[in-house]
């Protein structure tokens, strides 16, 4: 009785049934395993891609955020001062500032804590000193690049703003950073200085 079930099953009739939709060939399987294994290798490298764009565009966001907030606390700053010193590491390069302005209580004297502050760039990190601080103190990281440029109330360029502190009335400030990726941020502003302008 088995052999006889197993010998209908060979038979036209039963080829015809898989023919006719009622079953798959293992060819047929293997064909479409194949196309399904393509479909996903391509759907994974899609995710893959996706997730690598993601990533540098939020280094570069991450990056951008830390520039702007970097640069709006120095313009504020700058705008409060009542004076700006360039250059007061004295290194003839304009990437440091001092701003001192009678903020912390406001009674007339500039010589209070923390009514002088000093920034500068050591290539990686922006730096800040105030009178109170016993060492350096780091104030924002991956900050590669700090210049201030000098101009006086007719807006001309102070050629040794050193020598010239008494005419300073504008500050423009270029900070730049690099992204994790590499990639380049740069922002500038503009701040006038408080009873020059």
């Amino acid at each position: 009785m088995a052999l006889a079930n197993v010998a209908r099953a060979r038979t036209p009739a039963r080829r015809r049934a898989v023919a006719d939709g009622r079953g798959f060939t293992l060819i047929e399987l293997l064909v479409t395993s194949a196309i399904t294994l393509v479909i996903l290798g391509i759907v994974a490298q899609i995710v893959v891609q996706s997730n690598n764009v993601y990533r540098a565009q939020r280094q570069f966001m991450e990056a951008r955020d830390n520039v702007a907030a970097t640069l709006d606390m120095v313009v504020r700053l700058v705008r409060m001062a009542e004076v700006v010193s360039a250059d007061p590491d004295g290194d003839g390069i304009m990437n440091s500032i001092r701003a001192q302005a009678d903020w912390n209580p406001r009674n007339g004297v500039t010589t209070d804590p923390y009514e002088t502050i000093t920034f500068w760039s050591d290539g990686q990190r922006l730096m800040k000193r105030e009178p109170s601080d016993a060492a350096d103190v780091e104030f924002a990281e991956r900050i590669q690049g700090l210049t201030f440029t000098y101009f006086d109330t007719n807006n001309a360029a102070i050629a040794n703003p050193v020598t010239g502190a008494s005419r300073i009335a504008y500050v423009n400030i270029a900070v730049q950073t690099t992204a994790i990726g590499g990639t380049s941020v740069t922002m500038t502003s503009a701040a006038a200085v408080r009873g020059r302008e």
